[in-house]
């Protein structure tokens, strides 16, 4: 099982405002749909429950593994889900041990615990600073090899109203 991390972060490093992403750029998760499509995901209870804060209800990613850590041991998620109480229980679940990768999604907190276990980092860079964010992913490319990029451009008409790569 290769550990993987999988974020958008802004020019100055803010994965998150107020409980939900501060951006939309179209294309952006039809490329993690690609990338993480049947294998498992991890992510932070708060990350999972983002969709509230659109006011939809939260709910599972399709055809993959959802595991959702939180600290709440009657912390419930609809079927097909599960829960762990921590990142190391998480990826010690038979489910997520067979799997040749296994991607941490979110939040914040769960990212920087990954970090150092973590074989790649699919980071995209979307240009725009967030002045209020309070959710961040520093990422130092030191150390790392760079594998792929592609540069995307803004363009109003199809919701990209940021470059990003």
């Amino acid at each position: 099982m290769g550990v993987s991390l999988i974020v958008a972060v802004s020019d100055n490093d803010v994965i998150g405002r107020k409980g939900v992403v501060p951006w939309f750029v179209r294309g952006d998760q039809a490329i993690f749909k690609r990338i993480t499509f049947g294998k498992p995901v991890i992510m932070g209870r708060v990350t999972y429950e983002a969709p509230k804060t659109y006011k939809a209800k939260p709910r599972l990613l399709p055809g993959r593994l959802n595991v959702i850590v939180s600290r709440n041991p009657s912390y419930q998620v609809p079927e097909g889900g599960v829960v762990a109480s921590s990142l190391k229980d998480a990826l010690d679940l038979p489910a997520v041990k067979e799997s040749p990768e296994v991607f941490v999604i979110g939040g914040e907190q769960l990212l920087n615990e990954a970090l150092p276990l973590a074989g790649k980092v699919y980071l995209t860079r979307v240009h725009t600073v967030v002045a209020d964010g309070d959710k961040f992913f520093k990422f130092d490319p030191g150390g790392w090899k760079l594998v792929h990029s592609e540069f995307y451009k803004k363009d109003e008409v199809p919701d990209r109203p940021f470059d990003f790569e």
